[in-house]
């Protein structure tokens, strides 16, 4: 998303260039010509394409923002980032790998991840924060497994994925803690927030929290065209 953000901003900033430059060129064709009515056709024309140059920009912004979701993820290197998505206090979002992609718990004072794989694993590097600018953009609603089906999966944030199946993120309050993992959907047959235990074992739930993502969010910031220089 980032990438495409900056192809927004290098077009819009190419169309502002452009309407600059016909200014400039307008300048030096009047001081030519000395033809008002000739620069008044030319300043027409030049608001008629700042309007089209506009209109371009917001769809593009539009299309993006509406095909893409504004949060990332950023490697572990000893710190937390700036813009990584706290889940509970010192609690973050990980995407640990272990042969899949599995969202999990990093737990900022023990400098540690954890997740279930059928027991306890626990990573200190190789893992992965959630994160995004605007830490708004997230959200947690609690909900049934079985609710996850048709619109309620749009907006869900995805974490990973386990054999060959999309896991979303889900925290529940298991054995005195807060605990951030995988979910799996209704349609798996190991659906439900699953969870680690510190025997070793395994702790499903069907009624957890699931993080979801702000999709009204994504309209915004992606292209801050001004064009201050032609009063439409």
């Amino acid at each position: 998303m980032t990438f495409l953000k900056e192809k927004v901003v290098v077009y819009c900033e190419i169309a502002e260039r452009i309407i600059r430059t016909n200014f400039v060129i307008f300048g030096l064709v009047f001081v030519v010509t000395r033809s008002l009515d000739f620069i008044a056709t030319l300043v027409l024309l030049n608001k008629m394409l700042t309007k089209i140059l506009i209109l371009w920009c917001c769809f593009i912004s539009i299309c993006l923002a509406a095909v893409e979701h504004n949060y990332y993820w950023r490697d572990y290197r000893g710190t937390v980032p700036d813009d990584a998505f706290s889940g509970a206090e010192n609690l973050y979002v990980a995407q640990i790998s272990s042969y899949w992609l599995i969202p999990g718990t990093f737990d900022a004072k023990a400098k540690e991840a954890y997740t279930e794989q059928g027991n306890k694993i626990v990573a200190k590097s190789n893992f992965k924060l959630l994160c995004d600018l605007h830490a708004n953009n997230f959200y947690w609603k609690k909900v049934s497994v079985n609710d996850l089906v048709g619109n309620e999966l749009e907006d869900l944030v995805v974490g990973g994925m386990e054999l060959d199946t999309t896991l979303y993120i889900g925290k529940a309050y298991h054995a005195g803690e807060i605990k951030i993992g995988k979910v799996f959907p209704p349609t798996h047959e190991f659906k439900g927030l699953r969870l680690w235990t510190q025997s070793n074992g395994t702790y499903v739930t069907e009624t957890f929290e699931v993080l979801k993502y702000r999709l009204r969010h994504k309209y915004k910031h992606v292209c801050d065209c001004k064009f201050e220089h032609v009063a439409l």
